[in-house]
């Protein structure tokens, strides 16, 4: 195989859970990162100046919180996406804000000054057990949210949970949207009026959230990667990418390895 060599290697941090970049400003988010030069003792977002060299990234700044009303956190976040905010609060029109996912809460952030980023708020809901990731609808009226550890926990179905996004200082828990499956949710992303799910064992999930409200949502097509087993187990599909053309969406499954689909409505 080819040998490559890189570039610029960048060390201030060490593990890290995943990194989110925001292609408009050109920065990067490391989360859940507890080991490394700066940031590690709470894993929270370790931010990273693409914009001004790609071949020479600079550290920006830290950020985390570890208070959200009542819940004691280690500031630890798991997920993020991070946007140049364009929904209906006016107050942060054109600011950058991050909509983190943070073990019990969820958590928005104003990292617009990476030296100084601010929390705007800081939630949870009722029998929130492990708030794994989510997605913003592409209006950013709403954030759609994966919690990881309710399935084991209580024995529910599947559950993608729904807030929307009127004030960032305090958004509305609307419910959940509860699917016909009884896998761990892992990884979901928005685009258009489409939500694409990794459940694990329930596989690729196709929802169309044209209408958001828990009650409206709809499942309109699926492809399980591992049908012989339906439990809520940590096996199966793990990630999805539907951003190629002509519908085009690429699955990972952890054992099963790589799949390419194409969706026709």
């Amino acid at each position: 195989p080819a040998q490559l060599r890189e570039d610029f290697h960048y060390t201030r941090f060490g593990n890290a859970h995943n990194i989110a970049i925001n292609e408009e400003t050109g920065f990067a988010y490391v989360v859940g990162s507890t080991r490394g030069e700066d940031c590690a003792e709470q894993g929270g977002l370790h931010m990273i100046n693409l914009h001004d060299n790609p071949l020479q990234p600079t550290f920006a700044g830290c950020y985390f919180d570890e208070e959200a009303g009542g819940v004691t956190r280690d500031g630890y976040i798991h997920d993020t996406q991070c946007v140049i905010y364009e929904g209906v609060d006016s107050q942060f029109s054109g600011e950058e804000i991050c909509f983190s996912s943070a073990e019990k809460t969820f958590l928005i952030t104003n990292v617009s000054d990476k030296e100084e980023p601010v929390t705007i708020s800081n939630s949870t809901y009722p029998g929130a057990n492990y708030v794994h990731q989510g997605w913003l609808t592409e209006n950013h009226e709403f954030f759609f949210m994966n919690d990881e550890g309710d399935e084991l926990a209580t024995g529910n179905n599947t559950r993608t949970y729904i807030w929307r996004l009127g004030e960032l200082e305090a958004p509305e828990f609307l419910g959940f949207y509860e699917h016909s499956t009884k896998a761990i949710d892992h990884n979901l992303y928005i685009k258009n009026d489409l939500m694409y799910q990794a459940n694990y064992t329930a596989g690729l999930r196709i929802l169309d959230i044209s209408n958001p409200l828990p009650g409206a949502v709809n499942e309109v097509g699926f492809f399980n990667t591992t049908p012989i087993n339906s439990e809520p187990v940590f096996a199966g599909a793990w990630s999805v990418y539907p951003w190629l053309t002509d519908n085009k969406i690429i699955v990972s499954d952890i054992s099963k390895g790589l799949f390419i689909l194409r969706y026709n409505p």
